[in-house]
């Protein structure tokens, strides 16, 4: 079976398999165009001249662009669309997944091969979503448990916040500052924190939505436009991290504590983000 599986949205890239081997995955950034570029016109034509047939499954990632969704869309864990269609002039099966979805999958996907257990638990923490899912020995999500929406969201704007550059009002984090934020962490150090430090990570905890970026509120915090390398960002780089870690942590004790009816103490556990892995 012939299978072309489609990324859109940022880092947009085809992936071709060939009965379960990978013949080629071509992304976007790696085709001379800019970092996290989407899905172009060019990579899908190079993708046909690669081929020597129709493919048998076309497989769309969902996503959404504004308000549309795209394929499966970006939320939700219900089962993948599956249908019947016609493509470059043959009858093909078109398949979407959410992307919280292909999240959860390609963390069970990824991790070292064992004995199946009858039910597994995934982290999903990403730009959007932060929460566990429960996964039923047939792959179906049974259960999902929220933590926190926009944990990366919340990363970026507290780079945001601290970055002289980054508009006061109307602009969206930069997703891609997660990391340089999470970086900065390691440069400081919880103790050298106080009050208003604490009060401005708790505030960003609590913020409903971070789209847009509401740094205006945040004038009074000592991190605007303190810079991003200095001692009070990467303070409280490492007080969102730990706090960050905290929520999650203790959500994961609650859910796994003995006799839990939600997550067993021995159910393996999977990462998913930007790597995946099981603990």
């Amino acid at each position: 079976m012939l299978v072309a599986a489609c990324k859109p949205g940022h880092d947009g890239a085809i992936a071709v398999l060939d009965d379960g081997r990978l013949r080629f995955s071509l992304e976007s950034e790696k085709d001379s165009f800019p970092r996290h570029s989407p899905f172009t016109p060019s990579t899908m034509l190079h993708v046909a001249e690669r081929l020597d047939r129709v493919p048998d499954v076309v497989a769309l990632g969902g996503w959404q662009s504004g308000r549309l969704p795209v394929g499966a869309g970006y939320h939700g864990v219900a089962a993948p669309v599956r249908r019947s269609t016609r493509f470059l002039g043959e009858q093909v099966e078109l398949f979407s997944s959410s992307h919280v979805r292909s999240h959860i999958m390609m963390a069970l996907g990824m991790a070292p091969d064992s004995e199946t257990p009858r039910e597994q638990a995934v982290l999903v923490w990403e730009g959007v979503t932060g929460a566990f899912y429960l996964i039923g020995e047939d792959y179906t999500v049974q259960r999902e448990i929220p933590v926190l929406d926009q944990p990366g969201a919340r990363y970026a704007f507290l780079f945001a916040l601290a970055d002289p550059t980054f508009a006061d009002t109307g602009a969206v984090p930069d997703l891609s500052d997660s990391g340089k934020l999470m970086a900065l962490a390691a440069f400081g150090d919880t103790a050298h924190t106080d009050d208003a430090i604490t009060d401005t990570v708790e505030r960003i905890l609590r913020q409903p939505t971070l789209y847009p970026a509401p740094k205006e509120s945040f004038r009074d915090s000592p991190v605007y436009n303190a810079g991003v390398e200095s001692e009070v960002a990467t303070t409280a780089a490492a007080v969102l991290s730990d706090r960050l870690f905290t929520e999650f942590s203790l959500t994961a004790k609650e859910n796994c504590r003995p006799h839990s009816t939600r997550i067993s103490v021995r159910t393996p556990h999977c990462i998913a983000s930007g790597r995946s892995t099981r603990s």
